[in-house]
């Protein structure tokens, strides 16, 4: 008899007691003498006995609801993790895992409405791109104090006692972009950053850090144009296009341009508009068919890219193994590996 065949019925005729004597020992429940007890768990201990949750869950009718909170844009990459998400529940429903899951356009006002609703509709852990913001800080403590487990997702918010942060390297994928930047330039060259100036997010923050230390190491003939003052005042809100078009105005000779979000096609739609007479390298991060087009057109050298749908599986799998098996996260945070696009291996993620 294997591990997983062994039940309660067969622990309680090896020692001599009813099953509902084994299942009090089994939930620490009352009514039974500690030396029976004592007794059953060294039994369990020794068999390898573990119950059948799915059979448990069944029975008692209890749905587990975790909430997740993700941003509508941008559309390509945010659809892909809500898909990893909805895989890693289908996994789980026997267990009682049941998700409520909103797409929202991101700002303070809107997450704090929809964590609340969350909060009100009994969830018992959230998974949620945060935002910086002392607000949602606040109502993810007041979380916390709910009993209300937190992930973090893609964007990493420390101050919160969350469960563990699921998301990219985002100083590997800075490095990987400077890397890139210093080969397509050979070490020397104006770039101009685009940038949006006005969301601090942990992520962005790391990435763009990692760009600029890595391009000064390995490039210091590379002049980085980082002027967010003028381009921010000049444009009144961030606006990749328009930004990409004051440098092409301003700065006759431009060599390259860095974008650390994911306003890549603006910037290289721009380009196309705009239509140089120069070669300027442009390096970016993210896909998408829209992306991947201009790419095939020369207009984007190279993308350092990440893979949104295991973002939200594995942030599923993980939080549902804490909250069925009480399996500790094995990491404060899971971060994947980037991978470099260039248009030699484009054609392998044009349908992705």
């Amino acid at each position: 008899m294997t591990n997983s065949e062994v039940t309660i019925k067969d622990i309680a005729r090896q020692l001599g007691v009813s099953p509902a004597t084994v299942d009090r020992a089994v939930h620490n429940r009352a009514d039974i003498s500690p030396e029976t007890r004592a007794k059953i768990l060294s039994r369990i201990k020794e068999l390898g006995y573990r119950p059948n949750k799915i059979a448990r869950t069944l029975v008692s009718g209890k749905t587990t609801r975790i909430g997740v909170i993700l941003p509508l844009e941008p559309l390509f990459f945010w659809s892909e993790v809500e898909r990893g998400v909805k895989y890693g529940e289908e996994g789980f429903r026997d267990f009682g895992i049941k998700i409520s899951c909103y797409r929202i356009q991101y700002s303070t006002a809107v997450l704090k409405y929809t964590i609340n609703k969350l909060m009100n509709d009994g969830i018992c852990a959230l998974i949620l791109k945060p935002i910086n913001d002392r607000e949602i800080i606040a109502q993810l403590r007041e979380c916390r104090e709910k009993g209300i487990r937190i992930v973090t997702l893609n964007d990493d918010l420390r101050e919160v006692d969350r469960l563990f942060y699921m998301g990219s390297d985002d100083a590997e994928a800075g490095r990987a972009a400077a890397q890139l930047m210093a080969l397509f330039l050979k070490g020397a060259g104006k770039v101009g950053i685009v940038r949006d100036y006005g969301n601090r997010s942990y992520s962005l923050e790391q990435r763009y850090a990692a760009f600029k230390e890595t391009a000064a190491q390995i490039a210091p003939e590379l002049e980085l144009i980082d002027d967010s003052g003028r381009h921010y005042e000049s444009i009144g809100e961030y606006n990749a296009y328009l930004m990409t078009k004051d440098y092409l105005e301003t700065v006759p000779d431009l060599a390259g341009l860095y974008n650390d979000s994911g306003s890549i096609y603006e910037v290289a739609l721009a380009l196309k508009d705009e239509k140089p007479g120069r070669k300027i390298v442009l390096i970016g991060h993210e896909v998408s068919p829209e992306v991947n087009e201009l790419a095939s057109q020369d207009l984007i050298d190279g993308l350092v890219v990440q893979d949104p749908f295991s973002q939200g599986f594995r942030a599923m799998k993980v939080l549902c193994d804490y909250l069925i098996d009480d399996k500790e996260p094995e990491m404060d945070a899971y971060t994947a590996h980037v991978d470099i696009i260039l248009k030699s291996n484009l054609r392998c993620r044009k349908d992705e």
